[in-house]
């Protein structure tokens, strides 16, 4: 009798896939895609975009600015920077970065506790706008 053992580990695969939901399809996906992809997980918009930390700020504080959200706290360091804004019907709106490496910075955004993909993806593609 011939062993595969192959076919056992693309088994064990499609089952942990498949037991864990989209979401780890979807990181996988992402990482594999490379910087500028994003993936919505569990109420929160992640994406690694080529940029530094001070141009990813700027692009956020202007995408704001431009949609109207009025900013209730902001902080930013070399490192890290956090944004929190209120948005439409008075929303939370956390806008979270990271700096990953010298022209790579991280972004997280989360409307409210539970998350709203729509408005996240917007306020995406308003600072990838003013990004690039």
């Amino acid at each position: 009798m011939r062993k595969r053992p192959w076919l056992f580990g693309m088994t064990c695969v499609l089952a942990s896939s498949w037991l864990a939901g989209c979401a780890g399809v979807l990181l996988a996906g992402g990482a594999a895609a490379g910087v500028g992809t994003f993936a919505y997980i569990n109420g929160e918009l992640q994406s690694s975009e080529k940029a530094t930390m001070d141009q990813l700020w700027a692009a956020t504080l202007q995408a704001a600015q431009g949609m109207q959200l009025r900013i209730v706290r902001e902080e930013k360091d070399a490192l890290n920077a956090r944004l929190h804004a209120k948005g439409v019907e008075n929303k939370d709106i956390f806008i979270k970065l990271k700096s990953l490496a010298m022209n790579e910075t991280e972004i997280r955004i989360r409307i409210n506790v539970f998350g709203d993909e729509a408005m996240s993806r917007r306020i995406l593609a308003e600072i990838r706008k003013r990004l690039y």
